[in-house]
């Protein structure tokens, strides 16, 4: 009797999992992982700029995943920039008849995406060039915005890199200090 109940507790246990295992995929599909729900933090952010620096020469937001993407714009008070146009030389908005109606599209997409008002989701639209900066919290937002054909870029408006500092062989205790003016670096050991 006891082996037929803990086979019995052990099929309704495997069929839990496959259910489950099996509504995890479709849902994957459709949203954001849990990892990628997790923002990235300023220090790894931080060390793919420059390792991508130091290695080509360069970085592109272009080129950076939408997980990585949108970690920077929540490091960033959730603030990105918007580039848009009717394709990629499309910048000056006097000389694009298209200009206010791709924006209007695009503040819509994003205030579905967003479930919230446009009007407090547009920070500024520049009234010379095809540029926006918007205020986006989810994911979701940016690789829909990134699928468009009207988005020329999407970049972190507010996101602030900082290189590390470096010590000098046999600094210690470096901090940071307020000098008249300005920041300073100072250590006990050495000066910098």
């Amino acid at each position: 009797m006891n082996l037929k109940a803990n086979k019995l507790v052990f099929a309704i246990g495997l069929l839990a999992i496959v259910s489950c295992s099996r509504e995890e995929n479709v849902d994957s599909d459709t949203s954001i992982s849990t990892k990628a729900r997790e923002p990235l933090t300023t220090i790894y952010i931080n060390s793919e700029i420059r390792h991508s620096v130091e290695n080509t020469g360069d970085f592109l937001w272009k080129d950076a995943s939408d997980h990585f993407l949108w970690s920077a714009a929540y490091h960033g008070d959730f603030i990105l920039s918007i580039g848009f146009g009717a394709d990629n030389n499309d910048f000056a908005r006097s000389k694009s008849n298209e200009s206010r109606k791709i924006e209007q599209s695009l503040l819509k997409l994003i205030a579905e995406l967003e479930e919230a008002d446009s009007k407090y989701l547009l920070l500024e639209s520049d009234p010379y060039l095809n540029t926006m900066d918007v205020l986006i919290t989810k994911q979701i937002t940016i690789s829909k915005l990134r699928e468009s054909s009207y988005v020329r870029y999407l970049e972190p408006a507010n996101y602030r890199y900082s290189a590390p500092i470096t010590q000098a062989p046999g600094c210690r205790n470096i901090m940071l200090v307020k000098c008249p003016g300005c920041f300073c670096i100072r250590s006990d050991h050495c000066i910098i």
